[in-house]
C-alpha cells in the first residue's frame, strides 16, 4: 500500500518540468528585457549622433515619407490637390536626414516643394536608408500606381550599388500580379526578382504543441512585450557583431569598399529597367551623381568610381534621361561626423550626411534640370 508520502513523491516530477519551463521563461523575458533595452535603432547607429532624420512636411501636409506604409499621407493629399504636374525624388538617408539640424530646418526635397509647389507642381520624396537602385526600381514602381510622375528624380551611390539584397517591406511591390511578369521577362528581372528576401515557409504546423506554442507565445507578448524584446534582442547581437567585425578588420568610413561584381551588374541592371520603362509610361528621370565629400579621400577606388559616372552617364543619354554631376556641391566645412562604429573607436568622418544649407546647394544644383524636365 502506498503512502501520502509515497503519493507526493510521485506527483512531483509532473509538477517538476512546469516549474522549469517557467523559471526559464522567466529568465528569458529578463534577459531579452536587459538586451534589447540598450538596443539602439538601426538607423540612428548609421547616421551617428550629430545627424538627425527630418523627412518634412509643406503647408501642412507631409510630402515625404519613409516606407511604404506611409504613402497614404503623402498621396492622399496631392491626389485632392490634383496638381497639373508631379515630382517624385527618390533617396536614401542623405535625403531625408540634416547633420547638426536645428529646429525649422528642411532636406532638399521640402525646398524644392517651396519652389514649384505655387507653379502647380506636386513635389513628392520616398526614400529608405541604403538604398539600392534595385529597391529604387521598386519605388518607382510603387509611386507610378499612385498618379502619373512627370518627373522622377533619382540618385547614383555607388556605395549603395554594393547592396545585393531587396528589403522586405518592398518584396510584395516586386511580386505584385502587374509586375511579377514584366519583371520575369528580362534578366535584369530576374536578377531582381532572385534578390528578394527568401519566402516563408508554405506549410503551417497544426499540431498541439505548435499551437500550445502559439498561445503562450501570443500571451507572452500581450502582457510582456516578449516577441517585440526578443526582436530588440536580435537586433542588438546584429549590432555587436558589426560592431566586432569592424574591430577586427580595423574598418573605418574612410577604408575603401570595392564594387561587388555582382551586386554592381543587378543595381546597373535594374537602373537601365528603370530608366526604360519611365521613358514609357512619359516620366522624364532626372538621374544624379549625389554630393560627394571632397576635402578627403572618399572611400571609393578612384578608377571604378569613375567607370560608374560613365556607365551611368552613358545609361542616361541612351534612354532620354537627363544627368546631373552633383557630386563637387557641398563643399567640405558642411559636411560632418559620427561615432564610429567598432569598439574602442572615437569619431569618425562621414561621408554621407551634411548640415541643412548643402541640401539648398543641392536643390539649386538640380532645379535647372528638373525645371527643363517639366517643359
Amino acid at each position: 500500500m502506498s503512502s501520502a508520502n509515497d503519493s507526493g513523491r510521485e506527483g512531483a516530477p509532473r509538477l517538476g518540468p512546469l516549474w522549469l519551463v517557467l523559471l526559464c521563461l522567466g529568465v528569458a523575458l529578463v534577459l531579452d528585457y536587459l538586451v534589447a533595452a540598450t538596443a539602439p535603432d538601426f538607423e540612428t547607429l548609421a547616421l551617428g549622433d550629430q545627424t538627425q532624420s527630418v523627412y518634412g512636411s509643406y503647408d501642412g501636409d507631409k510630402i515625404f515619407c519613409g516606407s511604404p506604409e506611409e504613402l497614404p499621407q503623402c498621396l492622399g493629399p496631392a491626389a485632392r490637390r490634383n496638381l497639373p504636374q508631379r515630382v517624385v525624388w527618390l533617396g536614401n538617408s542623405q535625403l531625408h536626414a540634416i547633420n547638426q539640424s536645428r529646429p525649422g530646418q528642411v532636406t532638399a526635397p521640402v525646398l524644392l516643394a517651396q519652389a514649384l509647389r505655387p507653379r502647380g507642381v506636386e513635389v513628392q520624396a520616398l526614400s529608405f536608408p541604403n538604398a539600392s537602385l534595385a529597391e529604387f526600381y521598386l519605388a518607382w514602381q510603387l509611386e507610378r500606381k499612385a498618379a502619373k510622375i512627370d518627373v522622377l528624380v533619382v540618385p547614383l551611390f555607388l556605395d549603395d550599388t554594393r547592396e545585393g539584397q531587396i528589403r522586405d517591406v518592398l518584396g510584395p511591390v516586386a511580386l505584385a500580379p502587374d509586375t511579377q511578369p514584366r519583371l520575369a521577362a528580362t534578366s535584369a528581372g530576374r536578377a531582381i526578382l532572385k534578390a528578394l528576401p527568401a519566402a516563408p515557409e508554405e506549410a503551417i504546423d497544426s499540431s498541439r504543441q505548435a499551437r500550445s506554442e502559439a498561445a503562450i507565445t501570443g500571451w507572452l507578448e500581450r502582457c510582456c512585450g516578449f516577441q517585440t524584446m526578443r526582436e530588440g534582442a536580435r537586433g542588438q547581437i546584429e549590432i555587436n557583431a558589426f560592431y566586432l567585425r569592424n574591430t577586427v578588420f580595423n574598418v573605418t568610413a574612410q577604408t575603401v569598399r570595392p564594387i561587388l561584381p555582382d551586386n554592381y551588374a543587378l543595381n546597373l541592371g535594374a537602373l537601365e529597367l528603370l530608366l526604360v520603362e519611365a521613358r514609357a509610361a512619359g516620366t522624364q528621370v532626372v538621374a544624379y551623381i549625389p554630393p560627394l565629400r571632397q576635402d578627403v579621400a572618399p572611400p571609393y577606388v578612384p578608377t571604378e568610381y569613375a567607370r560608374f559616372k560613365a556607365a551611368t552617364r552613358a545609361l542616361a543619354a541612351r534612354h532620354g534621361a537627363i544627368f546631373v554631376d552633383a557630386d563637387a556641391v557641398v563643399p567640405g566645412p558642411l559636411w560632418g561626423t559620427k561615432a564610429a562604429p567598432r569598439l574602442g573607436g572615437g569619431t569618425e568622418l562621414d561621408f554621407m550626411h551634411y548640415q541643412a544649407s548643402g541640401h539648398a546647394l543641392l536643390t539649386r544644383a538640380l532645379e535647372p534640370a528638373i525645371a527643363d524636365a517639366l517643359r
